[in-house]
């Protein structure tokens, strides 16, 4: 942050302002959420200051993300984990041409290094509380599916050798998949908290994970859409446009390509709960409220498919990518040696958080059950 440019700055500030001879008087830079989950990125910053054209002072705030790159250790392009996708994505335009409904940033520059690149761009402002009501989630899902349906109306899908290929994640030599093979010698079944906390669902979790290429396989068969994949809401926000109009505004593109109709829904409902932006009592609630607001999106912008084929899309995303990871997820993250600050990222003890996913796992193992049902009642016949 000591090198920061300050010619280069000033380029970037006077995009956001829009006022062509503004000069930067003074600025700082501080880091945004450092407690974070390890991820692609590597640190945001909100940078801001003050400055002007000669005449009046103007105070500005622009955002500065870095970009943990892993192309060296993942040369898949398309692969789950590949770190510079957002950068990429940035870069190729394609999210400044997204349909109405959910948008990503303004982004003013990009920049690519060794170690990754940064991303400079605009800070965005929501008007909700930090604490989404359900009316909130209706919001949100109502404008991702008005999204979501530009796409089966006819809009181009994004394309790129950079977007996420949603499979990658489940293959047999995948990250996921030799820590949840109980015969893996990094199995996550032989650690205590998840002895203690899994156990009882072992079974029905390992059937879902020896279900994923049937499920997978459903999920290329339903209707395809653009979609942010990890569409939780720690990741969005809810706004005013220029024109006054409410817009969801979503951050994190690091995972972003195709995927089924009610994927990013199944983000919203079940990795909001693992970050307890929604309590595990309500869940059933929200899971109603998000799908209702989804297909009413979709009916906004001309979709009159069935509805019964979000609810498939939803429940197979929900019970394959958060149903099967959760064991995972309570080793790395609760274990007595990890560095993660789980009080500071969750705002609860470890044994709450645990207690919290086993709720959610139940959830999403009920979620599993229903997906079946609904297969047999759509009469989909399974690769």
């Amino acid at each position: 942050m000591q090198t920061i440019d300050s010619t280069f700055l000033s380029e970037i500030v006077r995009q956001d302002q829009g006022i062509p001879d503004l000069e930067i008087w003074h600025w700082r830079a501080k880091q945004l959420n450092p407690a974070a989950l390890p991820n692609t990125t590597a640190g945001v910053y909100a940078v801001s200051g003050s400055g002007g054209d000669g005449q009046v002072s103007q105070p500005w705030k622009v955002v500065l993300k870095k970009i943990r790159g892993t192309q060296a250790a993942i040369p898949n392009l398309r692969d789950w984990g590949y770190g510079k996708r957002e950068l990429l994505a940035f870069q190729s335009g394609v999210l400044a041409e997204l349909p109405a409904g959910l948008r990503a940033p303004n982004c003013y520059a990009t920049l690519e290094d060794e170690d990754g690149g940064w991303i400079w761009m605009e800070q965005i402002e929501e008007w909700t509380h930090q604490r989404w009501s359900k009316a909130d989630y209706y919001r949100a899902a109502r404008l991702s599916g008005r999204f979501g349906g530009a796409f089966l109306g006819g809009m181009p899908q994004p394309q790129g050798p950079w977007l996420c290929d949603f499979h990658s994640a489940f293959a047999e030599d995948s990250w996921w998949a030799t820590h949840i093979d109980p015969a893996s010698p990094d199995t996550v079944w032989q650690h205590p908290l998840v002895q203690s906390a899994f156990s009882p669902m072992r079974t029905e979790i390992l059937d879902i994970w020896q279900e994923r290429y049937t499920f997978l396989h459903l999920l290329g068969c339903l209707p395809q859409v653009f979609c942010h994949h990890d569409l939780h809401r720690r990741n969005l926000m809810l706004c005013r446009g220029k024109d006054g109009e409410e817009e969801l505004v979503a951050i994190d593109w690091a995972f972003c390509g195709p995927g089924a109709l009610g994927m990013d829904m199944a983000a919203l409902v079940t990795l909001s709960a693992f970050f307890f932006e929604i309590e595990p009592d309500t869940l059933a609630e929200v899971e109603e409220i998000v799908l209702g607001g989804y297909v009413a999106g979709l009916r906004d912008v001309g979709w009159s498919g069935n509805a019964e084929l979000v609810n498939l899309g939803y429940l197979l995303t929900a019970s394959l990518w958060t149903g099967t990871r959760l064991p995972i997820w309570t080793a790395t993250i609760l274990s007595e040696d990890s560095a993660i600050d789980v009080e500071a990222i969750y705002g609860r003890t470890p044994h709450q958080v645990l207690a919290g996913w086993i709720s959610l796992a139940e959830f999403l193992l009920a979620r599993a059950d229903k997906a079946r049902d609904l297969i047999g009642k759509l009469k989909l016949k399974p690769s």
